[in-house]
């Protein structure tokens, strides 16, 4: 999973990016990865450094084993030991 995500060159990402967006924060925060990745230099190279933290907390979660989803009945003994009703 992490290898899917965090494989690809910022190019490679950049193209599978939609031209518009519902939402006008997202449409700015692609328009600035573009910017910063054209750009080169001290960008590219804060990007890289990114794309390595952002692989190795993806590995991270990734192998992490499953908790299974509490029962509705686990669910109401915690509720009843932390006094919620």
């Amino acid at each position: 999973m992490a290898d899917a995500a965090t494989g690809k060159r910022d190019d490679e990402l950049l193209a599978g990016l939609p031209d518009t967006f519902l939402d006008d924060r997202d449409e700015h925060a692609v328009k600035v990865f573009r910017l910063y990745t054209y750009k080169g230099g001290q960008y590219s190279h804060q990007l890289a450094r990114l794309s390595t933290e952002l692989r190795y907390t993806l590995n991270i979660l990734a192998a992490r084993r499953p908790s299974p989803s509490p029962t509705c009945g686990e669910v109401f003994h915690r509720a009843a030991e932390a006094g919620l009703q």
